[in-house]
């Protein structure tokens, strides 16, 4: 049977436009894709090396009724109008993490899309891995192989000084936007809702970088640690950074019964230990070893599901932007 090509905008043509319009393509349902950005070379690279169509403005995207669905793929400080505009023109929108900037920008979102009837979709790609699949699942057995939650590490060191934005507070850069709010997102999905939470250290620990060959200012927090409560008590500890020179990221699960440990790269170990057998799952340590998959190929796919059933399902959602940002406002009043 013979599809009719989904017509999707795509608004940001940086980095990761490329990662998205593949996982586009993954989903085996033709797609035409749209793409604007304010940077004119940018629109013309992208549309050269990817084949999709280039446009001139903002508003040929918005104004165009056989777009059913947009991509935001831009810095953070333009999220919430840019999503806000394509709920108005009747769009389904996915936004790259974070949603926006503040907690009213994201109350404003959510009645935005109330409003509209369509759906926003949040860029948390950490949800689609599989070892963490893993534990959401485990974590959801009626045997509680893990027994009463008490401790949960998670860890992200990202390599920074790909982009000078990211390092700028005016640009909505920093650790927080880049790398915390993905462990801050695993830990609600995990062991939401969380509670109490408390900024230990928010620091900057390199105020210069070298990006492109050219030394730049840098003035966005590169360290931060917090702690927060998940349900049942348990103690979430999360530290994030930009100062690894290669990419480290780990969580770690400590119950009265048991522990898992699991990350996103699949060269580290994961493995899963139990003090006594519970259900199917036998006493002792057992290594664990996931298939791998492009992330983004496994969250276009959801967004192009979403889109076809019209609703969102098994993926980060406005409320749950709203619960994070109540969790980083609470950590910066602490």
């Amino acid at each position: 049977m013979n599809l009719e090509p989904l017509r999707i905008g795509l608004i940001g043509c940086g980095k990761q436009a490329p990662k998205h319009i593949e996982g586009l393509r993954s989903t085996g349902r033709p797609v035409d894709i749209s793409v604007y950005d304010t940077n004119c070379q940018a629109v013309a690279a992208l549309a050269s090396n990817e084949s999709v169509t280039p446009v001139e403005s903002l508003e040929v995207i918005l104004n165009d009724s056989g777009i059913g669905a947009v991509i935001i793929a831009t810095p953070t400080p333009y999220h919430h109008d840019l999503i806000v505009a394509a709920l108005q023109a009747g769009k389904h929108a996915f936004c790259e993490k974070p949603l926006c900037a503040t907690l009213a920008e994201a109350e404003s979102i959510e009645e935005a899309s109330r409003r509209a009837g369509k759906f926003v979709q949040v860029g948390y790609v950490y949800r689609f891995v599989p070892a963490f699949r893993f534990l959401h699942d485990l974590l959801a057995n009626r045997a509680q192989p893990l027994g009463r939650l008490v401790l949960a590490l998670l860890r992200l060191g990202g390599r920074g000084s790909h982009s000078v934005w990211k390092h700028r507070s005016s640009s909505g850069g920093g650790a927080i936007n880049e790398v915390l709010v993905h462990i801050l997102d695993l830990a609600g999905w995990l062991f939401g809702p969380l509670d109490h939470a408390l900024w230990h250290q928010k620091l900057l620990l390199r105020s210069e970088r070298v990006i492109d060959g050219t030394r730049v200012s840098a003035d966005a927090e590169d360290f931060v640690l917090v702690t927060t409560q998940g349900r049942g008590g348990i103690h979430i500890v999360l530290q994030a950074d930009l100062l690894t020179p290669a990419f480290q990221q780990t969580l770690e699960v400590n119950g009265e019964a048991g522990s898992f440990l699991g990350s996103i790269e699949p060269q580290h170990p994961s493995f899963i230990h139990l003090l006594e057998t519970r259900g199917e799952f036998a006493a002792g340590r057992r290594s664990l070893s996931f298939p791998q998959e492009n992330l983004f190929h496994s969250q276009m796919r959801n967004f192009v599901e979403n889109i076809l059933r019209g609703t969102l399902v098994d993926c980060a959602t406005v409320a749950d932007s709203l619960q994070l940002l109540k969790i980083v406002e609470q950590a910066r009043a602490s």
